[in-house]
């Protein structure tokens, strides 16, 4: 197995490690590659990784955000241009194709392309080779393609908004990445590990989490995924000075978040019926965790604590699906 933890994929989920196992088969292929997920989830990461783990390691690595590229300016950022081709054209300029030469090109929210967009990527796909803007010899590269997306590209092609051929083209091999709330304790594992890059980047001492916090990361759904436990974690340290980074007001507006219908709102947001249910229950399962890490997994103890009686206790800790094994000593 390659070594992806020198190149940030951590975890140790079996979702997650099923991800692994994938990347291990296609790295020393030239297949395009189709990397899904929801925002926040590593796939521009994920893609470097099948990048840096293959032959092509030492070449360029070229990403595209394919939704930040105009139609009018598409063949001139892709292919290049010469000198002159248009009003602005002062100069010749390589494309971003012809900079992935012998690499990776790695195309970013692919879903974004424009119909005409599609349709010049096809023309490329079809054998690798592209006209500059302006110039009439056709160019050949040897680049690797990988994309990403975060719709669902065949809901999008049963739509009509995206070509079924393109969508073949792109997606020889295809897997989706898990999002964080599906990963268990490796939302524990990356939180640690931000913290330790937060100790390099701000050059402070590395402080371990309160248990607070640990609590709110094993019961929160981030929706925003690593990228919003990375941020959380980052101002939790940035915010805190004790001895231990605790859970400053700042750090509490996403985590009082919760997931409903593919968008993030707030619990003020329902009704009031809805809404005390989702703080109660989530204050529950918190006071739990902390209360039974308290007493290293003790049940009993941790239901004395709490002013239950250990039966009570135990009722609560299955409506939570919460496991005190995991929280004993060797």
């Amino acid at each position: 197995m390659r070594d992806f933890i020198r190149l940030k994929l951590l975890g140790q989920s079996s979702g997650f490690l099923r991800i692994l196992v994938i990347l291990e088969q296609v790295a020393d292929t030239d297949a395009p590659v189709l990397i899904c997920g929801e925002t926040g989830t590593g796939k521009e990461l994920t893609a470097r990784a099948v990048h840096y783990s293959s032959a092509r390691r030492e070449k360029p690595f070229i990403p595209v955000n394919c939704g930040a590229i105009p139609d009018n300016l598409l063949e001139s950022e892709l292919f290049g241009h010469a000198e002159g081709a248009f009003t602005d054209a002062k100069h010749s300029r390589t494309g971003l194709i012809a900079e992935a030469d012998g690499g990776t090109l790695f195309l970013d929210e692919i879903e974004a392309l424009t119909p005409k967009g599609q349709v010049v990527l096809l023309r490329f796909l079809e054998d690798l080779s592209f006209r500059p803007v302006g110039q009439a010899r056709l160019k050949q590269v040897n680049t690797r393609i990988v994309s990403a997306v975060n719709a669902d590209l065949r809901m999008e092609a049963e739509a009509g908004r995206f070509r079924w051929d393109l969508l073949y083209r792109l997606a020889v091999i295809s897997f989706t990445l898990p999002p964080l709330r599906e990963r268990g304790d490796d939302k524990r594992l990356l939180a640690e590990h931000f913290l330790k890059e937060c100790a390099g980047t701000y050059d402070r001492p590395l402080r371990p989490l309160e248990d607070d916090v640990y609590d709110l990361i094993d019961t929160y759904d981030w929706p925003g995924n690593i990228r919003e436990l990375r941020n959380f974690i980052h101002s939790a340290v940035l915010m805190s000075s004790g001895p231990k980074v605790d859970l400053p007001a700042s750090a509490i507006v996403g985590p009082l978040k919760e997931r409903g219908n593919g968008k993030t709102t707030h619990p003020m947001d329902a009704p009031l019926s809805q809404a005390k249910a989702k703080v109660n229950a989530d204050f529950e399962r918190a006071y739990i965790l902390r209360t039974l890490r308290k007493t290293s997994g003790n049940i009993s103890h941790a239901a004395k604590a709490s002013g239950k009686d250990r039966r009570s206790f135990g009722r609560l800790m299955k409506k939570h699906g919460i496991d005190a094994r995991a929280m004993r000593g060797p």
